[in-house]
């Protein structure tokens, strides 16, 4: 036993100094550059010099860590744990390369440097699985924490008729100062375009949803009607306004029916009503609000049927309705949409099934119909290869920039016929797609030449693809990193030459600018700038499907789905790290954390009963005897 003991121990310090070494490697500030460093002197400069004393806390804070939870440590308990250590170990390792190096190519110039960052690898994978043992171990002791309730005050507030009416009100004075100085609403770039392609300045496309392009320029031409663009504009905004404080209430009444506390519902009321976050997007006219407000009540439908064991057919009508309706409003929303439906006809009871294969056969019939007869039948355009080649555009021009002297006058001239050879590497940007694809011009034809020079350039120089992509998507999974597309709002009227909206805000410049540069200033505040953070999410996500995984809640888990579909839909996104495009996992992720507690707090609910139960039985026993 003593000797077990000991060998634990080395064993403790050594990962405690491989984690520490990592950490200190990374925010230290100790980045090598000199390559012909001795390997022991790079240690040395890391944990005996410059960082020393970072790296010694880190020491003795990781010792404790790793002796509390792998002592008697079984990973056959702690499989969900390991793998979600090495998810986020992959993660944080690309991460960090990308944002510092904008490659992982430098790691195997040396021995050396592979040395250490196959020591960094292990030291974060040691760690975040220890880290996110003594989650999961929290959450199956103390999982009831957010359904006890500790302020019988605040449950009062929340579950009375009053208060339930209050909820909404005070949401919607929190987004005020938003919807009163952007009066009557913002129009970006893209809400200017669907209108220009609903009064046909453009040609309609379905590159933008076409029922909210629709419903946008409804709401301004019954506003011109009626007294002008103002209106209009200001009706889409009151329209998505009441919308979302209706789903919101729902949100509301979900989690009062799962038992969450007034503390976890009063988090809620604040997250939805002062963070800065919902008040910018809600005063403007950008087509994510209405989806996101849709997918959130499609999946709080979702986990009623999972929850309920009499569910009506008025429920199984509304999954469906909900699920058309988020396929409709975001051209990506078959795909979070899809895949969780076929998991629903699976997880659920066995008398339903046969009506989830209902709803699965009905939205995909609708979707189809809207694709391969409607939209064709109206002569939309559904040419979207501008933005489903936005990866492989960014790959070429990185390739070009990067080996351009090898690059064929025939690749060159195939490149050529889709995109602006010269003007590619100029306007190539690893965190931006746009300025790259927008130079697009090709046709079918020119498309398919491209493809098959794109594929040849891809077994030359297969590295630069993968920088491209992972240089381009990080801030998607990698948290400690601070990128302008964060806070990405839209504070502006844009007007085009072929359709100019004639409307102003209410509220003078210099006022406007002082909510613009507070909201852009919040999201690098210290604590609320977490928010903003799109990894967190993704994060946070992983985890929570993780342990119910660990915990075989394995039917709920479909409740992830959309939020993992985001997450790869971002990846391919124009935009490295972008608020915007995170939205979807945004506004899910206090139901997807009720979700966790409600699950946890049944569990432990659940093993205390069980333990009652046998100790009375116990006693039973001995009285007999």
């Amino acid at each position: 036993m003593e000797k077990k003991k000991i060998v634990f121990n080395i064993a403790v310090i050594i990962a405690a100094a491989m984690a520490a070494f990592a950490l200190n490697v990374q925010y230290a500030a100790c980045k090598v550059t000199d390559t012909t460093m001795g390997f022991f002197e790079m240690v040395k400069y890391f944990v005996m010099d410059d960082g020393k004393i970072v790296w010694l806390v880190l020491l003795i804070l990781f010792c404790i860590l790793f002796h509390k939870t792998y002592w008697n440590w079984q990973i056959k308990n702690s499989k969900m744990a390991v793998f979600v250590g090495f998810i986020f170990t992959v993660c944080i390792w690309l991460g960090y390369h990308y944002s510092v190096y904008r490659t992982v190519l430098h790691v195997f110039t040396s021995k050396k440097m592979l040395i250490i960052n196959i020591v960094m690898f292990l030291g974060y994978w040691i760690l975040f699985t220890a880290v996110v043992d003594r989650i999961y171990r929290f959450l199956e002791e103390k999982g009831d924490c957010l359904v006890k309730e500790i302020s019988p005050g605040l449950k009062k507030f929340f579950d009375s008729s009053k208060g339930k009416k209050l909820v909404p009100a005070l949401i919607l004075l929190g987004w005020s100062p938003y919807l009163v100085v952007f009066f009557p609403g913002s129009t970006p770039y893209d809400s200017m375009y669907q209108i220009n392609m609903f009064f046909g300045a453009e040609r309609l496309s379905n590159h933008h949803p076409i029922l909210d392009t629709f419903l946008l320029g409804g709401c301004v031409k019954l506003g011109r009607m009626i007294s002008g663009d103002a209106l209009g504009i200001f009706l889409y905004v009151v329209f998505q306004v009441i919308l979302l404080l209706i789903v919101l209430q729902f949100f509301f009444k979900v989690i009062e029916e799962m038992g969450m506390n007034g503390i976890f519902r009063l988090s809620c009321l604040l997250f939805f009503s002062v963070f800065p976050l919902w008040g910018a997007y809600i005063q403007s006219n950008i087509k994510d609000v209405i989806y996101i407000t849709g997918l959130l009540a499609w999946i709080l439908m979702v986990f009623l049927i999972l929850k309920r064991e009499d569910c009506s057919t008025k429920m199984w009508v509304s999954l469906l309705v909900l699920s058309i309706l988020v396929c409709l409003l975001r051209n990506n929303g078959i795909y979070a949409v899809l895949p969780t439906l076929v998991g629903l006809v699976f997880v659920v009871s066995k008398q339903f099934r046969i009506k989830a294969g209902l709803v699965l056969a009905g939205v995909l019939s609708v979707y189809l119909l809207e694709h391969k007869a409607l939209i064709p039948a109206l002569g939309i355009d559904t040419d979207s290869t501008q933005e489903s080649f936005s990866i492989p555009f960014q790959q070429t021009a990185r390739y070009v920039r990067e080996y351009g002297e090898e690059v064929t006058d025939r690749e060159k001239e195939v490149i050529n016929g889709v995109l602006s050879y010269d003007k590619i590497v100029k306007d190539y940007d690893p965190d931006l797609s746009s300025n790259v694809k927008w130079s697009f011009h090709g046709g079918k034809e020119e498309t398919k030449e491209y493809l098959k020079v794109w594929r040849q350039m891809l077994f030359k120089h297969p590295e630069v693809y993968i920088d491209s992509f992972f240089d381009s998507s990080y801030g998607y999974f990698y948290p400690e990193v601070a990128l302008k597309s964060r806070g990405m709002f839209y504070f502006d009227i844009r007007s085009e030459n072929k359709y100019v909206l004639d409307y102003n805000y209410s509220f003078p410049k210099q006022i406007r600018q002082i909510l613009k540069d507070y909201t852009t200033l919040s999201v690098e505040m210290t604590g609320i700038g977490v928010l903003y953070n799109s990894a967190v999410y993704t994060w946070m996500t992983v985890l929570i499907a993780g342990f119910l995984l660990r915990i075989k809640q394995k039917k709920y888990v479909i409740l992830t789905i959309p939020s993992l579909i985001n997450f790869l839909v971002c990846l391919a996104s124009p935009v490295n790290g972008s608020i915007r495009y995170s939205l979807p996992s945004i506004i899910v992720m206090p139901f997807l954390i009720a979700l966790t507690f409600y699950l946890a707090g049944k569990r432990t609910e659940d093993m205390r009963l069980e333990y009652n139960l046998k100790n009375i039985s116990d006693e039973k026993g001995g009285k007999m005897k």
